[in-house]
């Protein structure tokens, strides 16, 4: 026998095996499939995903194995049952059957002599016509023990089911066979590219870890100055083309088409675009395939095709069959229509050209739409045609005014410019181009040839019929959109708003709107604070001409403003705030009313009267609505109130509960941790969270102080008088500037009696007095808790739910040992209890998420804020 096998393999031809690159990536599943050599194993996944390239790779490497591998390579075109076995044949024995004969039972024969183990690698598998020869295949498979299969296909056939239904088989699709973010790194490495595994998992996942079209992105990408890859996502466009052009993609083509065109769909809407009946057979082979994602959706569940490749998908489609493509942004348009979620509805009409509808949407949503996704109201805007958008008043304001410029910036430009004070030159405003002509010049095209004439002479331009229509609706449209960015806490923006409302209502005479939007920018400016500005838009709204019963915008802030100086002045004294019960409450302005209130009870000094407040607020934030209108600013005032009451109770784990979730980044968050961390001795904490605030001061005048006075206080007691003095300095002249008092009691006020011993005069006259004329709001810092490296180590060990025996075990120290360092970890953090003293010092940085040991690192109740330094002796 030994003689015999040795025999064959002299004759036997070698097998004839593909080329492939040397760098070539051979996914973990192939290769642990291919180690463990099933009875037979199926490749199913479509072009490009690097089926023929592992394998043959595997295969050249195996050339001291002791199985023969025979590789048969199938032409790329339709074959028949005769042509498949010949080929067969011609691979097993090195010639072509003769004439007349039946290749598939020579082919048994063969088999039957051979003694050596034999794998069969059927590649391009998929263009054998009759399904017949996938149960020959099986036959096959069952006669001979020694005969092994590895079968390379694009699409689901029946080859796939004969593997599922073997004993010792292995398919492996699409997920099986794509590249994660270490195979990326190493195709990129080999490409010559320094690439992070962030952008590897990045590359892997937007693109289903194809491996042709990753190949592809490192061909026509190219190098930053570290030599980084810069992806030409364009790639996938092309690539996607040609494996939607395939004709095994006939069957699913037309159903990625639809599908791409919906960001996300849910099972109602997704056999709307494709059919129940392929819902149920060519969806789940596409899900299964790891081209769509299941997402979560309020409505349930959702799924989406990958962003990468949906948006490639839908550029092939747009191109090569746009009615189609058009037919279905319809579909979708509808659905959303009929179910009143405007967004994606106007987009979907806008990809549909069906501009008339989409129009109508726009100019009904326009508000939710250009405060809730500006850059897709800019995107969608310009895709209209010029003469549907000259057609609408709306549209034309919203596309060549509001949406035509950063209104974030423009707002800091503004206030930096003085523009916003009530006393801003006039005759600067009368010598520059109106807003009214300006708008008109921009839509004619003009506006850039004429901006500098028109400047400096000041002479008007004649206004066309439509001009007309369109400004008579600009201060109402502006006055909206100033209060829904209001209500969404960008309040900066509004106040610049406010004011070309108010500018816009002034050149077309029209006195209601001049007061409702002087109103509405003297309220915001309060709570900016701006006081000083504040009052003088007050007045000079009062000062107005006053036609029919003021809007409720203005009969709200004069309530409102009224409070918000009276309080942060500190001349409200014991008075409580003003109601406002008779005034209809504009949706999330009540929480300024709220602020008020807890302000008056934390000044006030009484603990029943703070408690009551605090409860108030924390069952209004437990009811809030995230998306409701108004739900941010009452968010924030609401949490600004609970931090500063919960420091004056010293209730400071209360207090991180209630920032819970809260994007660190937002200033007003800042703020209240920066307080928290000086009134719990974190002075370092202070500065290092606070350092990068530069800049608020221009426009943000509440904030800025805030951080200048409590970094001046942190910076005393760390012994830094220069940073101190600077500090102190920068927020008396915002306080010089703003009229603002309070939260000069809002420190300690043993380090601002302190600061002003060391620098005389800086403080603004009076300021001081009126602070120490009332009782003290907080209590003094806590004493920093210092852990020795001991306590912080049964600290640790505590953290993760051990009985003080085991800690005791594995610090190998005694029990009594433990359970004294326990009572001194409990003195110095102020607590009885091990979760209260786990909490205290997760609030503390003492403990991170590491250090608990069960799952999610964390206790249940843990506070969601970001680390702090551990102070440890």
């Amino acid at each position: 026998m030994k003689r015999k096998l040795q025999q064959e393999a002299a004759t036997r031809q070698p097998p004839r095996l593909p080329r492939v690159a040397s760098t070539i990536v051979i996914s973990r599943a192939v290769r642990e499939t291919m180690e463990k050599a099933p009875a037979i194993a199926v490749l199913c996944a479509p072009r490009g995903f690097g089926k023929t390239s592992a394998v043959a790779s595997w295969v050249r490497g195996q050339t001291g194995a002791h199985t023969r591998y025979v590789w048969v390579g199938l032409p790329m075109h339709a074959t028949d049952p005769q042509q498949f076995w010949s080929e067969v044949h011609r691979a097993l024995t090195g010639t072509s059957p003769p004439a007349g004969t039946d290749p598939l039972t020579l082919i048994y024969a063969v088999l039957g002599r051979t003694l050596q183990p034999t794998t069969l690698v059927l590649d391009n598998f998929t263009y054998v016509s009759d399904e017949s020869v996938d149960d020959a295949l099986g036959e096959l498979l069952n006669q001979f023990e020694r005969l092994r299969l590895v079968v390379m296909v694009r699409m689901e056939r029946a080859i796939v089911a004969i593997a599922n239904a073997h004993a010792e088989s292995a398919v492996l699709r699409m997920p099986q066979l794509a590249l994660d973010a270490r195979g990326v790194v190493t195709m990129a490495t080999e490409a010559g590219y320094t690439m992070t595994r962030t952008q590897a998992r990045e590359i892997a996942e937007g693109v289903v870890g194809w491996p042709a079209v990753i190949r592809a992105l490192l061909r026509d990408g190219s190098r930053d100055a570290d030599g980084a890859l810069v992806p030409d996502w364009h790639g996938i466009e092309r690539y996607c083309r040609i494996v939607l052009e395939d004709p095994d993609m006939q069957r699913f083509r037309p159903v990625l088409a639809a599908l791409s065109c919906a960001e996300t769909f849910g099972p109602d809407l997704g056999q709307k675009l494709i059919g129940q009946d392929n819902w149920q057979t060519v969806f789940p082979v596409i899900h299964q395939a790891g081209i769509i994602d299941q997402v979560q959706s309020d409505d349930g569940q959702a799924y989406r095709i990958r962003p990468r490749l949906r948006a490639a998908v839908q550029a092939v489609t747009r191109r090569n069959d746009p009615v189609n493509y058009r037919h279905t942004h319809r579909i979708l348009a509808d659905w959303y229509d009929r179910r009143n979620v405007a967004e994606p509805a106007i987009v979907h009409f806008v990809e549909a050209e069906d501009w008339e509808r989409a129009a109508v949407l726009v100019e009904d949503y326009w508000l939710e739409f250009v405060t809730g996704s500006p850059d897709e109201a800019r995107w969608t805007l310009r895709k209209f045609p010029d003469e549907v958008v000259r057609a609408s008043a709306k549209l034309l304001v919203v596309r060549d005014y509001i949406l035509n410029v950063d209104t974030r910036q423009r707002a800091w430009q503004a206030f930096r410019s003085g523009h916003m004070d009530v006393d801003f030159a006039a005759r600067y405003e009368n010598q520059r181009l109106t807003l009214s002509q300006t708008l008109q010049m921009r839509v004619s095209g003009e506006y850039e040839a004429f901006r500098q004439v028109m400047e400096q002479s000041g002479q008007g331009v004649e206004r066309s019929a439509w001009a007309d229509s369109v400004l008579e609706q600009m201060p109402e449209m502006l006055l909206q959109w100033s209060i829904t960015l209001l209500l969404t806490r960008d309040v900066p923006s509004a106040a610049y708003v406010f004011r070309q409302a108010y500018q816009w209502a002034r050149e077309r005479g029209m006195t209601g709107a001049k007061r409702e939007a002087g109103s509405g920018l003297a309220l915001c400016l309060a709570m900016l604070g701006h006081l000083n500005s504040a009052e003088k838009w007050l007045d000079r709204v009062a000062g107005l001409p006053s036609r029919g019963a003021p809007a409720d915008l203005e009969r709200l802030a004069s309530v409102l403003v009224r409070g918000v100086i009276a309080g942060d002045r500190l001349e409200a004294g014991d008075t409580e705030p003003a109601p406002v019960d008779d005034v209809p409450a504009l949706p999330g302005l009540d929480a300024i009313q709220q602020y008020l209130h807890a302000g008056y009870a934390l000044h006030r000094g009484d603990a029943r009267l703070q408690e009551e407040t605090l409860s108030m607020l924390e069952r209004s934030l437990a009811t809030l609505t995230p998306h409701r209108h108004g739900a941010r600013i009452t968010g924030t005032a609401a949490r600004n109130a609970i931090v500063d009451l919960c420091i004056a109770r010293s209730q400071f784990e209360r207090a991180y509960r209630a920032l819970e979730g809260v994007d660190a980044e937002q200033v007003w968050a800042i703020v209240c941790r920066a307080r928290l961390a000086l009134f719990e001795g974190r002075y370092d904490a202070v500065l290092a969270m606070t350092e990068h605030m530069d800049g608020l001061s221009v426009a943000d005048i509440r904030h800025s102080l805030q951080l200048h006075l409590i970094r001046a206080c942190a910076a005393r007691r760390l012994h830094r008088m220069d940073v101190a003095g600077d500090e102190l300095q920068a927020a008396a002249s915002l306080a010089e500037i703003s009229g603002i008092v309070r939260f000069f009691a809002l420190v300690p006020r043993a380090d601002l009696v302190n600061l002003d011993q060391e620098f005389p005069h800086v403080v603004p006259p009076g300021v001081l007095q009126a602070v120490t004329a009332g009782a003290e709001v907080f209590p003094e810092p806590r004493e920093p808790v210092r852990l020795s490296e001991r306590e912080l180590e049964v600290l640790r060990q505590i953290a993760t739910g051990v009985p003080l025996s085991q800690a005791a075990r594995r610090l190998f120290v005694s029990e009594n040992t433990v359970k004294s360092q326990v009572r001194n970890i409990y003195r110095k953090l102020g607590v009885h209890a091990r979760e209260d003293a786990l909490q205290r010092a997760k609030s503390l940085g003492l403990l991170t998420d590491d250090d608990y040991g069960r799952p999610g690192g964390s206790p249940d109740t843990a506070d969601a804020h970001p680390p702090r330094r551990a102070q440890v002796i």
